[in-house]
């Protein structure tokens, strides 16, 4: 019989509690997305143990199986969903009320890790502000928990030697997928079970290998206790030092996994790191793990979404925080233990209906909220026309900037950056009266192509090449973005028009813009050998469409700004020779007090961070008009376009 360890509880708690401080906004946890990783090893290596102890005893039933995953998730999981139903309708516009009734469905055809993979282009709805985004992890197990014991049981015959054999051979597959598409297709690679699998096996295979140590084969306890440890270290480094901008899950995920992995295989409560994980607080949050990772994420999004404290400050956030274990507390006493304990459907028969009812009338739920295109129809007319608005100059914007034609986007490109760096034709517009071409390259994220559509609106054209979502600092860079800008510097090294490269981004991660960052950074695009131009970043506007639906006051959010154009960087950049815009400084003169109407009550905004067609042709005024290095690179505008000249040096 497996037996109860609290150091499996504690380590619960470690994977938990940085999660949900990676999604509050805590500093000092941008690598708290790992917490993830490291249940998938203890989710692996429980059913593991549990599986082969009912094998070697001839007691495994898949429907037995079954009725436990569904005792253990479902019920909790539900109340949970069920709570969100009535915050969705009070805060939710249309549209986001029907991404929502999506993810209804999906859920309740454990599908969730799909459906968020299909939605993860560049401009979908911020992931802060989905409800139900955590599930999709849920949803990988789910699919795991549907192949692994019927792949087991067929292999069982085998023995287990062989049966680890062929365990490693499948992690060691999924792992190669994951570290390619990590690089290739990050989103895919992120989501879903074939480049997550390989994490469970992790845990899997770490029960196996206790196996041994439960027959006798056990290391001696100091050595134990010294890998435990390493173990603690490798997932406390993953979680303090890894962030968003982390190549993920391939080869970086090796960190916490097999950190995790250790501490299931080592640790003891007896001593050393197995002691700490079994301390009573520790085993408490540990107990109630799940439902926090239920609730944390709901209470976050509708949190923003509805305004609660509209500055997002600290004291929210921990207020959040706490109410989140308090919550997954009363989930764990009132919700989890009757099911579990059989207090409530206390037959298999009676559990299995009675999910099945439930899940379908989630699902019933979200197919209605589809078909109604979110229940527009029982929303203010002037909440929903003012939403369509923002709509409408989003869509305007896309068609102006020519996204996935001068601006690779994975969403808009699904052919891949080959197809559309052979299609691309941006080194002006053709056909274009009144553009004049100037010795000016714009690269970088989407926010490089609100800049070229600022000078556009003002007369002027550059060279456009750049890809939405690519970081500027070359160990960030996909690899997509890396063939984007290596033709650039191609395209850039060839010509002699072309005097200066202007780099703009929206530096939404703080290690983009570290010392060692910025100089791996500049290096780069010195490297072109061209004059460099920094834009620091954009101010934006959170929930802008929903406040201007709502209308709701809102002001423009500078803390990116401030950000990026700390002392430190601005006064080194110029060491280097680079010309600094402060980007905010400029759009703050386009309004009051940096809001998001002009004098005249136009909407600058297309988006909460990329202008609208009137405040791109405001700010290149703007700018054209107050930066003395723009004015001198107008001053040399050409009356021809640069196509000719870029196609005669490619």
């Amino acid at each position: 019989m497996t037996t109860y360890r609290p150091e499996v509880d504690g380590l619960r708690a470690v994977a938990v509690v940085p999660v949900i401080l990676f999604h509050a906004g805590i500093h000092g946890f941008g690598g708290g997305f790992v917490g993830v990783d490291i249940f998938f090893v203890i989710s692996g290596f429980l059913i593991t143990k549990i599986l082969v102890d009912e094998h070697r005893g001839g007691r495994f039933s898949i429907a037995a199986f079954y009725e436990r995953r569904v005792r253990r998730l479902l019920p909790a999981l539900l109340f949970v969903v069920v709570a969100c139903l009535p915050m969705a309708a009070l805060w939710m516009l249309p549209d986001d009320l029907k991404g929502f009734s999506d993810s209804l469905v999906a859920l309740a055809t454990f599908a969730s890790n799909i459906l968020f993979w299909r939605q993860s282009g560049y401009f979908d709805t911020a992931s802060e502000l989905k409800p139900l985004l955590h599930t999709w992890s849920l949803a990988v197990e789910e699919q795991f928990y549907v192949l692994f014991p019927l792949l087991l049981a067929l292999a069982w015959r085998l023995g287990t030697r062989r049966l680890a054999t062929l365990m490693l051979a499948a992690a060691l597959l999924s792992l190669g997928l994951a570290e390619w598409g990590a690089l290739n297709k990050p989103a895919a690679a992120f989501f879903l079970l074939p480049t997550r699998g390989w994490e469970l096996l992790v845990g899997a295979l770490t029960a196996l290998a206790c196996e041994h140590r439960d027959a006798g084969r056990a290391l001696p306890a100091a050595a134990a206790q010294s890998l435990a440890l390493l173990g603690g270290v490798l997932i406390a480094v993953s979680i303090l030092w890894f962030d968003s901008a982390t190549p993920f899950p391939g080869l970086h995920a090796l960190v916490p996994t097999l950190g995790a992995a250790l501490v299931l295989a080592c640790a003891t409560p007896a001593a050393g790191l197995g002691w700490l994980l079994a301390r009573p607080a520790l085993v408490g949050i540990g107990v109630v793990s799940y439902s926090a990772y239920l609730w944390h994420q709901p209470l976050l999004a509708f949190a923003r979404l509805g305004r609660w404290g509209a500055a997002d400050s600290l004291a929210l956030r921990w207020a959040l925080i706490a109410t989140t274990l308090l919550l997954a507390t009363l989930t764990w006493r009132f919700v989890e233990t009757p099911f579990r304990t059989r207090r409530v459907c206390a037959t298999r028969r009676g559990l299995f209906r009675a999910a099945g009812l439930a899940l379908a009338a989630i699902a019933a739920v979200g197919v209605a909220g589809h078909r109604s295109d979110g229940f527009k129809s029982a929303f203010d007319p002037g909440q929903v026309a003012r939403a369509a608005a923002v709509d409408a100059l989003f869509a305007e914007r896309e068609r102006l900037v020519r996204a996935g034609t001068c601006q690779f986007n994975a969403s808009t490109n699904p052919a891949g950056v080959r197809a559309f760096l052979d299609r691309w034709d941006c080194a002006a517009d053709r056909g274009q009266p009144g553009l004049r071409t100037i010795p000016l390259i714009v690269t970088g994220d989407s926010h490089s192509a609100d800049l070229v559509l600022s000078l556009k609106l003002n007369g002027v054209v550059p060279l456009q090449m750049g890809g939405a979502g690519c970081s500027l600092t070359p160990r960030y860079m996909t690899r997509d973005c890396r063939q984007i800008f290596d033709k650039l510097g191609v395209l850039a090294r060839g010509s002699r028009y072309y005097e200066y490269v202007a780099i703009a981004n929206r530096f939404d991660s703080e290690e983009e813009l570290g010392p060692d960052e910025i100089r791996e950074m500049v290096d780069y695009w010195q490297g072109l050998g061209k004059k460099l131009i920094f834009f620091t970043s954009m101010p934006d506007f959170p929930l802008y469409k929903a406040s201007i639906a709502h209308a709701w006051p809102l002001r423009a959010n500078l803390a990116m700004s401030r950000w990026s154009e700390r002392p430190e960087i601005v006064d080194y950049l110029a060491s280097r020779g680079v010309h600094v815009v402060h980007t905010a400084a400029f759009f703050c003169t386009l309004s009051p007090d940096c809001g998001y109407r002009d004098a005249g009550g136009d909407l600058l905004m297309a988006d909460p961070d990329h202008l609208s067609r009137a405040g791109a042709r405001r700010f290149g005024a703007v700018l054209l008009r107050g930066d003395d290095l723009f004015k001198g690179i107008v001053a040399r505008a050409g009356g021809a376009t640069a196509s000719a000249l870029v196609a005669a040096h490619s």
